[in-house]
């Protein structure tokens, strides 16, 4: 074999040697999890790697040699033009930008970019991007924040709430207990030896109802406060006992089921049970229009399940960052406890059927 064949087989080695390392590259280029885009300086894109043209739900030969901005989201544009700009004229650095693009079929997602800038003295510059989808730290970023939000509202209003609960039971004490009291002991006072029988026996008697109408507005405070029921008898009884209050009010029908079930519950969670289903009845009454509430308390395995259905009018599903904001503070609320004790609270309403409430908690044995 003579030098020259020698020589040429070397090089035709050489050029599949290439060859492979060239298609290898190709390779793992198109199908590189990130989205790689090159750009002239006119801003058209010169190369894209597979990965990023089907990302965006385009194939490639869609936008090779178009410009960059058909799928940059037109609010984000102007900024990320001037951005470009800056890069171009000053291409010594690898810059970062995060923005938002539009894939093919109008959705939008957000992408952080490296970018640097690749310049033979101006001749054949380009810009190189590395882009990364990042949607979804985006949601869990913004729901964070809107949880915040959320709770920063909760916390107004339950401190709103403690200060208007503090002026109520202020009142109570001073326009029904403290005046009965205080009527009883001038009625009482005024009885002297100088008055005959009647008079004394009319004076108690007025001490009397006054001290009654006392003891019965002490009562009821406590009772508004913490039913003793609910300590003494239990979750199901304490519920039945302020629907009977309720009843003497407004006329809607109660349907209770189980209630003896609710006593496999701790006291801590019984008293927070109680308050949301107080809650959840109170705004049946006040929004919903309905003449029928079933009340229903069951266990089911291993949670503890408490199901509040309503025919009334219904109303539209709020998501938990929207209940408070929404003026849904209650619904939020009465969430944000079920979830503080590893519990669920689902909500499905219909303006033809009414509204279904189940609040589920996990069993401790």
């Amino acid at each position: 074999m003579t030098e020259l064949q020698l020589l040429k087989n070397r090089i035709t080695k050489l050029e599949s040697l290439v060859l492979e390392q060239q298609q290898k590259y190709e390779y793992f280029y198109d199908n590189a999890p990130d989205m790689y885009f090159s750009i002239d300086k006119n801003s058209k894109v010169v190369s894209v790697n597979k990965n990023g043209a089907t990302y965006l739900g385009y194939k490639k030969s869609e936008l090779l040699g178009k410009e960059i901005w058909k799928v940059v989201y037109k609010n984000d544009l102007n900024r990320v033009k001037r951005q470009i700009s800056r890069i171009v004229n000053n291409s010594s650095n690898t810059y970062e930008l995060e923005f938002r693009k539009v894939k093919k079929d109008g959705s939008i997602i957000y992408v952080h970019e490296q970018i640097r800038c690749s310049n033979d003295n101006n001749k054949n510059m380009e810009l190189r991007i590395v882009c990364r989808d990042i949607t979804d730290q985006k949601k869990t970023h913004q729901k964070l924040l809107d949880y915040q939000e959320n709770l920063k509202v909760m916390t107004q209003e339950l401190n709103s709430i403690e200060d208007n609960t503090k002026q109520q039971i202020a009142i109570k004490l001073h326009d029904n207990i403290g005046q009965s009291m205080a009527l009883s002991k001038i009625t009482l006072s005024n009885i002297s030896k100088d008055m005959n029988y009647s008079e004394i026996e009319k004076n108690v008697n007025s001490a009397i109802s006054l001290l009654t109408d006392a003891i019965k507005n002490s009562r009821d405070l406590t009772y508004e406060i913490s039913p003793p029921i609910l300590h003494e008898l239990g979750l199901g009884e304490a519920v039945k006992w302020y629907i009977k209050q309720i009843r003497k009010i407004f006329d809607i029908k109660f349907r209770l089921q189980g209630i003896q079930e609710a006593d496999i519950l701790t006291q801590n969670t019984k008293i927070l049970l109680y308050k949301s289903v107080v809650e959840l009845i109170n705004n049946i009454i006040k929004h919903s229009n309905a003449s029928i509430v079933i009340i229903i308390f069951k266990e089911f395995k291993n949670t503890f399940r408490i199901i509040v259905k309503d025919n009334g009018i219904g109303f539209k599903i709020y998501t938990e960052q929207k209940l408070s904001k929404d003026k849904k503070f209650g619904l939020f609320s009465i969430n944000e406890r079920i979830r503080y004790i590893g519990g669920k609270f689902k909500i499905e309403s219909d303006s033809k059927k009414g509204t279904k409430i189940t609040i589920k908690i996990p069993i401790e044995r």
